[in-house]
């Protein structure tokens, strides 16, 4: 990768051997790259179509708590690879997919639903606009290291995407144990 590592250097990057066969990797993984044609500055990119984080919504502690040790592995895995992955933007660089469509139902709504630890759901880094690619020498050289600011940011993801979002998990307390 070069100094100016574009967003599909970086997505491609993690989706090629052996990037892409590791388990920490939760970088979406791109199928394709297509060029538009008369137009030099344009592509698009084939990925898995994917869910916004906080829909549905978290049903038990145990899916929020898998979900957070998805992003923190996948977040230290990109880190490991000398890549950030500043989180700045309005909208989540956070998406996730289900692998396992078996345990899908129908509701009463004539909707299909399944809670996410029925189906095996992936978590993947989706917007690598921001990302950039780093040497050992580069980070040597800077006044500050960008990592730290990496989890920093994904501590306001989480705040701004779950909390504020109301993305709750319903926890009931047994007022006799207080």
């Amino acid at each position: 990768m070069t100094e100016g590592a574009t967003e599909t250097d970086i997505g491609l990057y993690f989706s090629t051997s052996p990037q892409a066969a590791h388990p920490r990797n939760h970088c979406i993984p791109i199928y394709e790259v297509l060029r538009v044609p008369d137009d030099a500055h344009s592509e698009i990119v084939v990925m898995p179509a994917l869910q916004k984080i906080a829909s549905p919504r978290f049903d038990t502690f145990g899916e929020l708590v898998e979900f957070l040790r998805q992003i923190f592995e996948g977040l230290q895995f990109m880190h490991a690879h000398h890549i950030t992955l500043p989180m700045v933007a309005a909208s989540s660089p956070l998406r996730w997919t289900n692998s396992i469509q078996e345990n899908v139902a129908v509701g009463w709504d004539g909707k299909k639903h399944s809670t996410r630890m029925k189906c095996n759901p992936k978590h993947y880094f989706v917007d690598f606009r921001l990302s950039r690619k780093y040497t050992p020498a580069d980070i040597d050289a800077l006044e500050s290291d960008p990592f730290p600011a990496d989890i920093y940011d994904l501590a306001n993801m989480i705040t701004r995407e779950l909390v504020e979002a109301r993305c709750s998990i319903h926890f009931y307390i047994n007022p006799r144990m207080h």
